[in-house]
């Protein structure tokens, strides 16, 4: 019984650690960008890739919401599973295209 309590216990501590190091999320995204604290990221207020920050405004009027980013990872998330990974945009065999394959990610 102890040991199941204690197995609890560790299972408790490290389990809202481990969501943190899953990756990118919007409460990730607020704590680093939000500001003013409106639960929204401007254009203004972030200071990570232009490109990036396209991607997630998707009704782009220069907000990202909640909703916004959840989109974006979705698509992400569905385009990396359709193709098992990325898909070059560049032919095989081209030395066109970027040095680190991974500069272009969300």
């Amino acid at each position: 019984m102890k040991t199941m309590l204690s197995l609890l216990i560790l299972l408790s501590v490290l389990s809202p650690l481990h969501a943190q190091q899953r990756g990118f999320t919007f409460h990730r995204l607020l704590d680093q960008h939000d500001e003013n604290n409106d639960g929204e990221v401007s254009r203004s207020e972030f200071s990570g890739n232009s490109r990036m920050f396209e991607q997630m405004d998707r009704n782009k009027d220069d907000l990202i919401s909640n909703a916004e980013f959840d989109a974006a990872m979705k698509e992400r998330k569905a385009a990396r599973s359709n193709t098992g990974s990325r898909k070059s945009i560049y032919p095989a065999g081209s030395s066109a295209g970027p040095k680190n394959p991974r500069s272009d990610r969300l």
